[in-house]
């Protein structure tokens, strides 16, 4: 007979003893002061033997009688004795003594033989063995334990979930422990085995009353219920597989019998208005180590403890297949954890490891599987070519070409066979390990398996085009989405492949995640090369050059914005080869030359923004205004009027950068574009703040958070943010600032983007310097360095080198104030960052007047003056004549 298996760490109601062999025999011999040498002494057993139990070389004595012979020697009541017996999983006290007929070994049970529990065995007691290895389920038994005890009425208590949970083995743990408050007896069936007229019988003759002449079963169901009427008796119903299958079995409802189901399916009518306990993967990874422990022992895990982590991970912390594992590495030789779990990641022969003697995976869900009608097998099938979090219906509707309502009627009678779960927001998961069950029914058709990845693919390419910029959307399909583009790949569907990376990589930058989104492009660059698809690859360059302008790296931006424009020269727009037929949708479909060229010159203008380029970039942003207006899109109008007010804020002219950032914002609100209007709005709060007018920017800044926080973009939250923050530092709320600072960290440190969390931490710093804390200032620039460097991003890294200079100018340190702002100075020549350039020498004025070179003090100043007298950088013009004045006398030394 087969049995699930869940494992629960204490038995007999001493959960503060471990139920390890070693350490329970530690534990009792400690209390009884004995040492091993007494012991054996007192009891018989060699003190050899005693010694290889508690260093535990020896986890599972052969025979029982010396555990016997020890427990009493030690004085042990039955319960203590049953727990010593248990940890080295040999049966209950009670249960020998009613098993052992041996007049020796009976004779070694004689101190518990008229104890009081004793007297208890006497009630039929039919449950399975109570596994000696049962860990976690605390909440679930207190539950279950208090529902059974209710006697107020007649209880029943279902155990629901998947295979391999451990509903059975809970359910013999809660008869074990319930066994002193049902004085009558527990009887135990195992209903998907045996018929009705049978288990009555075996009900019936545990008290010694013969129903045999009862043929018929409604006749045999009245003579077993009146047996009971009277009794106080715990009936466990085993693997219940409809209501029908027990009605007959329930006792009267008037008397003091309870009754605990366990059952894989979670519409049972006879379940409804009872206490139903839902049971699956351990919840936490200590229920994982737990049972890890309890079959290897605690310094094997110990020494083991992260890979056998990652064991629990791959195997979705399902328990059945967490004993197999561990059985099998604890009395298997040869094995190695880190071996074994290189065997589990590997996919194809997963579920062939998971298998011990009786106990299988692939046995567990075969009875749920082949209970399913064909439609139903075919539906669940499908769902074998998921490797995301969680689904929708709308989602497997239409890879299975069945009408949402139809699927949804289909994955609910899932979900109440416990087959599929609940996921988030009205979606369904199913278990990783039932995915791998799935995916080999694929192996006999390839042609199947295809057809339907195709249709997903298909699904979450226009999902993407649809929600490009939903970013809760796309985070709830995130892992759907990086799946479908990975099948693509492998697959061959390039036409696919490239549209949905080239649409998914906004989300990505968004997130921060940089790394995933330049692999996902240089994959989508090769596959449009091998179609010859030349609109495509040349999106793709653009993509990849975007990503690199956002991470500072304007060299390699700057090539692959060029690369594209020589290819669009030598395609003098010739209409591509390639249909584009492949999509429903006519979203963004046609992408013109003039389209490229616009989007070409915007970027190209950004670029030469930061690199201070100031009359070149505004030459490119006006040429890509002029293109975006010929083609009547607005949105890229809003867009490039964004860029160049930015590079009019720049410049010092501030009532040109209002309206240009008006202009913007009225556009965006026409569109309905919350993501455009939010940025426009922020920008205008900057604005304001640098004429003074706080209250004015604070309105801004704020009708710009609460849009991006409906929009749920964590990036531009940071964005405002710093905003606010900024706004604050310059009226020197210090408080407020770094409120605002720290949230903005926090969000940039959720999602992993290291650009933001280098822009929190460079902002934190800020406020750090501006309040003379120079060591916590000199911290958040370093570690904003670091996170700089790592992205590669110049710009970042030498605005931060500045910052850092000029802390430890104001500690007097001129050495590391010079090496800092020189580096600073040398990746502003090499990178055209003009601006930078002039900070950086600025600063190398204050430290080489600090040492008293007044001569290359006066040159530096001069330079940035000049520097940003050509830039027309009004405040630092200003700021560099206020020190040249202060410092008049010193410098007419030099002359």
């Amino acid at each position: 007979m087969t049995y699930e298996h869940s494992f629960q760490e204490d038995i007999v109601e001493m959960p503060n003893i471990p139920l390890d062999l070693a350490d329970t025999l530690r534990h009792y011999l400690k209390r009884a002061s004995y040492s091993a040498n007494q012991l054996a002494r007192r009891s018989g057993v060699p003190k050899s033997t005693i010694v290889n139990w508690l260093k535990g070389r020896v986890k599972r004595p052969r025979e029982w009688q010396d555990l016997v012979a020890i427990a009493a020697s030690l004085y042990l009541d039955m319960d203590e004795a049953t727990h010593l017996l248990a940890a080295a999983g040999h049966p209950s006290i009670p249960d020998l003594l009613t098993m052992t007929h041996d007049p020796k070994s009976a004779e070694l049970l004689n101190p518990w033989a008229d104890s009081p529990q004793q007297q208890q065995a006497e009630a039929p007691f039919l449950a399975i063995p109570d596994l000696a290895y049962f860990v976690g389920r605390h909440a679930e038994l207190e539950r279950a334990k208090q529902a059974l005890l209710d006697k107020r009425s007649a209880s029943i208590v279902s155990i629901q979930g998947m295979g391999g949970a451990g509903k059975t083995v809970l359910a013999a743990h809660i008869a074990y422990q319930l066994r002193p408050n049902f004085p009558d007896g527990v009887l135990w069936a195992r209903v998907d085995t045996s018929d009705t007229m049978s288990i009555l019988r075996s009900f019936a003759d545990a008290y010694g009353w013969n129903v045999d002449k009862y043929t018929d079963l409604e006749s045999r169901r009245r003579s077993v219920r009146q047996l009971l009427a009277s009794k106080r008796v715990l009936i466990v119903l085993d693997n219940v597989q409809s209501s029908e299958n027990v009605r007959s079995l329930l006792p009267p409802t008037t008397g003091g019998c309870a009754v605990l189901m366990t059952t894989r399916r979670l519409d049972l009518t006879v379940t409804h208005g009872s206490c139903r306990i839902a049971l699956g993967p351990f919840s936490t990874k200590d229920e994982s180590l737990q049972l890890f422990n309890v079959i290897q022992g605690h310094d094997y895990v110990q020494s083991e403890e992260g890979t056998l982590l990652d064991i629990a991970e791959v195997l979705g912390h399902l328990p059945l297949a967490i004993a197999i594992a561990a059985t099998r590495l604890a009395y298997e030789p040869g094995w190695r954890t880190a071996d074994f779990l290189t065997r589990l990641q590997q996919r194809a022969g997963r579920l062939d490891t998971l298998a011990s003697e009786e106990q299988s995976i692939c046995a567990s869900i075969d009875v749920s599987y082949e209970g399913l009608s064909c439609t139903e097998q075919t539906f669940l099938n499908a769902l074998g070519i998921l490797d995301g979090e969680d689904f929708s219906v709308e989602m497997i509707a239409y890879v299975t070409q069945l009408a949402p309502d139809e699927a949804a009627d289909l994955l609910r009678r899932l979900h109440a066979l416990s087959l599929v779960q609940q996921g988030r927001e009205s979606r369904y998961q199913i278990h990783c390990l039932l995915h791998d069950y799935l995916l080999a029914k694929f192996r006999e058709e390839p042609e199947e398996k295809y057809r339907l990845q195709q249709r997903m693919v298909e699904y979450f390419v226009e999902f993407l085009m649809l929600h490009e910029r939903d970013y809760e959307a796309l985070e709830l399909e995130h892992s759907n989405i990086r799946h479908c583009l990975a099948v693509a790949r492998k697959a061959g569907m390039d036409e696919w492949f490239v549209r949905g990376v080239n649409h998914f990589v906004y989300f990505l930058q968004m997130r921060g995640m940089y790394d995933m989104a330049i692999v996902q492009l240089k994959a989508a660059e090769v596959a449009a090369k091998r179609l010859e698809d030349h609109h495509a690859l040349a999106l793709t360059w653009i993509q990849i050059g975007e990503l690199a302008r956002r991470q500072g790296d304007y060299d390699t931006a700057e090539a692959y914005f060029q690369r594209t424009m020589t290819l669009l020269n030598e395609r003098n727009n010739r209409a591509d080869s390639h249909s584009r037929k492949f999509c429903r949708t006519k979203k963004r479909e046609a992408y013109s030359e003039e389209a490229y060229r616009c989007t070409l010159d915007y970027n190209m203008g950004l670029v030469a923004l930061y690199r201070s380029r100031y009359d070149e970039a505004d030459d490119k942003l006006q040429s890509a205004l002029r293109l975006a207006r010929e083609l009547d899109d607005d949105t890229q109008c809003a867009v490039i009027l964004t860029g160049l007010g930015v590079r009019s804020s720049l410049c010092g002219d501030i009532r040109q950068a209002v309206c240009y950032y008006q202009q913007g914002l009225t556009l965006a609100r026409a569109l309905d574009d919350a993501e455009r209007t939010m940025v426009l709005l922020n920008n205008l709060g900057v604005l304001a703040m640098r004429r003074g007018e706080y209250a004015k920017a604070e309105v801004y800044a704020q009708e710009a958070l609460a849009l991006v926080r409906k929009l749920g973009s964590y990036d531009g939250q940071c964005l405002v943010l710093n905003t606010l923050g900024e706004i604050a530092l310059v009226q020197k709320d210090y408080t407020s600032a770094k409120a605002y600072f720290h949230k903005g960290l926090a969000l940039a440190r959720k999602v992993d983007n290291p650009l933001n969390m280098c822009g929190g931490l460079h902002k934190i710093g800020m406020v750090a310097n501006a309040m003379a804390e120079y060591s916590q200032a000199e911290t958040c620039f370093l570690d904003a360095l670091a996170l700089a460097r790592k992205q590669k991003s110049r710009w970042h890294s030498a605005s931060i080198l500045v910052q850092l200079g000029e802390v430890y100018y104001k500690q007097k340190r001129l050495s590391s104030a010079d090496s800092m702002l020189n580096e600073a100075l040398t990746i502003a020549e090499e990178s055209d960052m003009y601006e930078v350039r002039g900070n950086a020498q600025f600063a190398l004025a204050k430290v080489s007047a600090a040492r008293g070179d007044w001569t290359t003090a006066n040159q530096l100043a001069c330079q940035s003056l000049v520097q940003f007298e050509a830039l027309s950088l009004h405040m630092e013009v200003e700021a560099v004549q206020t020190w040249l004045n202060d410092c008049i006398e010193e410098l007419a030394v030099v002359y």
